[in-house]
Parts: C-alpha cells; structure tokens; sequence
C-alpha cells in the first residue's frame, strides 16, 4: 500500500480525534498498514449534510472506519493546504481556502443537458482560439441565449461549482443555480479542462 495512504489515515485519525473528543474509539495511529491491505472492506454508509448525501468513500479496518481527509474537509468544516517543500499539511477553518476553486479560464469545454418531461435545457460553453463561444437554451420558458449573455450566465452560475463535490451534490447545486427542479429524467454533464483533463456525470431517473 502506498506510503500517502497511510498518512492520510493518520491524519483522519487525528482530526477524528480532535472533533470527537478525547475519549473517541477512533486509533489515531495504525502500527502497519500493510498488515491490513488485504482485509480492506468498503463502508456501506452516507454522509447527510443539510439534508443532502454526500457520496464518500471509506474503508473498515479492525472494525473502525476511515476516510480520506480531503473527503472529510466540507463535512467537518476545515480545509487543507499541503506543502509539498516542507513536508507539511496544514489544517485551517473552512472558508480560508477553496479547494479545486477552478476559475472561467480554466474550463476549455462545458456541455450540460437535462431533459424532463415536458421541457429540455442545454448549455454549451466552448472556449476557442478566437474566444468563447456560448449557448443557454430553456424551452420550458422558451428562454434562447448566445453570445456574450450566455458566457456571463455560464460563468457566474455554472462554473463557480465546486466539481470536486459528491455527484449527487453537483446535480443539486446545478439545478438550483438554474432555478430548475429535480423531476428530471436524464441529466448529462460533460467538462473538458485546461489541462485536458475530463470530469462526467450521467444520470438516468
């Protein structure tokens, strides 16, 4: 197992520990990892914040559970700013720094589709070497908007989403930056960055 694997449950641990309360079950230190690698059984649960699930993944171990600290850092209100030169991970109160805080410019591509019943919505934000072009369609409310309009409204509602959320948190915060509601019947999303990476959601009621 990887060595990062093993600090991070260290860290999980220790900051269990320190929201829990002296006297948690939590281990704070597990003597070797290796020694458990084998016997890693996935949790069946779901983290509930203000009534929405957050998809987390987490691991059984002895029979206490852990979880990644970058997973636990919008449930339990901190944040983490890691120094690869020194070593060093710093915990600090929610709010000082966004994590994977993706700016306009760093979206290349973004398409977005919703179909319900009786209404369809698509976005389309495609940067190019000549600039922008952007799409925002509603055929509910019969709303058609391109250009410069479109780009302002993709950009302050739809690309200010954390991306590094749960899927299900994504969708929500979508929709509701949309003014849309949650009888939808397909829900497709397609990013392309910068950097070539790629991020999809797709999601069929």
């Amino acid at each position: 197992m990887r060595k990062g694997l093993t600090v991070v449950f260290i860290l999980v641990g220790i900051v269990a520990a320190y929201f829990l309360g002296a006297n948690s079950s939590v281990p704070l230190i597990l003597d070797d990892m290796e020694d458990y690698e084998e016997n890693l059984v996935e949790t069946d649960k779901q983290f509930i914040k203000s009534g929405q699930k957050i998809n987390i993944n987490g691991y059984v171990i002895d029979g206490e559970e852990y979880y990644r600290l970058k997973d636990l850092e919008d449930i339990l209100g901190f944040s983490t700013k890691t120094d690869d030169i020194n070593k060093t991970i710093e915990l600090m109160p929610d709010g000082e720094i966004q994590v994977n805080n993706f700016k306009p410019q760093d979206f290349k591509e973004y398409s977005l589709k919703i179909d319900y019943q009786d209404n369809k919505v698509e976005v389309e934000y495609d940067r190019k070497t000549k600039g922008i072009e952007a799409r925002y369609l509603n055929k509910k409310t019969g709303e058609k908007i391109r250009g410069e309009e479109a780009e302002n409204l993709i950009e302050s509602k739809l690309l200010s989403i954390d991306y590094s959320a749960g899927e299900e948190d994504i969708i929500n915060r979508i929709i509701e930056s949309l003014g849309l509601d949650q009888n939808y019947k397909k829900f497709e999303l397609d990013i392309e960055y910068m950097d070539n990476s790629e991020f999809q959601i797709e999601k069929i009621k």
